[in-house]
């Protein structure tokens, strides 16, 4: 079961700062303490480890606001909104950060945005504490928004020398205790009174017409739910006492319904995976570059391949148009079967005994008699008889030509050979012993 830690914090370093863990689902107490100030803190970063932490901001530093603001994009309500508020704000809206959140499930109102505002310098103090221990924060939430509320009425509870009130849905403030009484009572007054407004106007809302009797009952009365011991005497107030628990496990409970985190915008803290899934994804990264360059090796390999392929097709395609003068068009995927019908066409037998093995051994001679050129060549298969028409320079190119194939034990038969001109031509009969 999912577990978080809760810590309470003030303004101010030297103030004690609570911890509670609970159980997500429970919401019970497994553990909880409190610490002397902010330097203690690290003695926490071991209780933060593998657990959410929530951090309840001291509400003292926070205003808590709504509004009700013209138009339908969020974006453009709220640029406007911090500017509208300007002339009500003690800051320079430059130095103040603006949270936004959605709507409370128990609002009663007309208010559309609802928001709180702290000051930047504020916010990065607390963030410092925390990565001073070392704490990774996931969510901080005003304190006294987690104060559960009964029938809508105000809650309070004391904690840390202050009361934090709860006085609506979306609305608190938190008062040292010497102040107490006196804060009180004008807000809560306050609280009255609008609560009586809101009556009055649900009232006339629902009459059937104008002349009706629009005659409202009064609220004498405001009721808080107190969970702490007090002794406040307050006109028109009255203190209905609850079971005393555990401060920050009451806010715990209501931490989770929360609409706002005011880690949000420039203060956004994104997800920090785990060292075993870092490990795992660098793994995963390596591998991924390793496929990636095998993968590219793969593809320049069979690119090299197919363009050396490519210059084998061009010279057997050349080759075969030279031996073949006539060939205009070379299919190289029939090649085998025509340049055997071609062989045949001139006479080729077996591989063994047939032309091409023939003119295998007679070509070293033609290229020790290099003046003594071919003209013709035919191949008698019946006979396995290979004849030669030449021509060459003289007639001892004949002789010479005769005793390398003889040395090369062919039977050679040498035909007439005629002068014409500065040129000799012959023809040969030559076969195999």
């Amino acid at each position: 079961m999912k577990e978080t830690l809760y810590i309470r914090i003030s303004s101010q370093e030297q103030m004690p700062i609570q911890w509670l863990i609970a159980a997500d689902l429970q919401s019970d107490e497994l553990a909880s303490g409190e610490l002397a100030n902010k330097g203690e803190l690290v003695s926490l970063a071991e209780k933060a480890e593998n657990r959410d932490v929530v951090v309840l901001a001291d509400s003292a530093n926070i205003g808590i606001y709504s509004l009700n603001v013209p138009g339908k994009s969020d974006r453009v309500m709220r640029a406007t909104i911090p500017y509208t508020l300007e002339d009500d704000l003690a800051e320079d809206v430059e130095s103040l950060f603006f949270a936004y959140a959605n709507k409370p499930k128990d609002y009663r109102g007309n208010n559309n945005n609802f928001f709180t505002v702290i000051a930047h310098q504020q916010m990065e103090l607390w963030l410092s504490w925390f990565k001073e221990a070392g704490i990774a924060v996931k969510t901080m939430i005003p304190d006294v928004l987690t104060l559960p509320q009964i029938d809508n009425n105000p809650a309070m509870i004391s904690l840390n020398q202050q009361w934090l009130v709860r006085t609506s849905s979306w609305g608190g403030f938190n008062i040292d205790n010497d102040f107490a009484e006196l804060v009180l009572a004008q807000k809560l007054a306050q609280k009255l009174a609008l609560t009586q407004q809101t009556k009055n106007s649900e009232q006339e809302s629902e009459q059937p017409n104008n002349d009706a009797d629009t005659t409202t009952g009064l609220l004498s009365t405001c009721i808080v739910d107190c969970y702490s011991p007090q002794e406040f005497v307050i006109e028109d107030v009255e203190f209905n006492s609850q079971a005393e628990e555990l401060p920050l496990l009451l806010m715990a409970r209501g931490a989770a319904n929360q609409a706002i985190n005011l880690l949000q915008g420039q203060y956004l803290v994104k997800d920090e995976r785990s060292p075993v899934i870092k490990n795992w994804l660098w793994v995963a990264g390596v591998a991924a570059v390793a496929l990636t360059l095998n993968i590219v090796g793969k593809v320049i390999e069979i690119s090299t391949l197919d363009n050396k392929i490519a210059q084998v097709n061009e010279s057997i395609e050349a080759n075969y148009k030279k031996a073949f003068p006539q060939t205009k068009r070379v299919r190289l995927s029939t090649l085998k079967r025509t340049l055997s019908r071609e062989i045949e066409n001139s006479g080729g037998g077996s591989t063994t005994s047939g032309m091409l093995a023939m003119m295998a051994q007679v070509q070293p001679a033609f290229s020790q008699v290099p003046n003594l050129k071919p003209e013709s060549v035919r191949f008698d298969g019946k006979r396995s008889e290979l004849r030669l028409s030449v021509t060459a320079n003289d007639y001892q190119s004949f002789e010479k030509f005769k005793s390398i194939l003889e040395d090369s034990s062919l039977t050679v038969t040498v035909g007439a050979q005629n002068n014409q001109g500065d040129k000799v031509t012959g023809s040969f009969s030559i076969r195999s012993n």
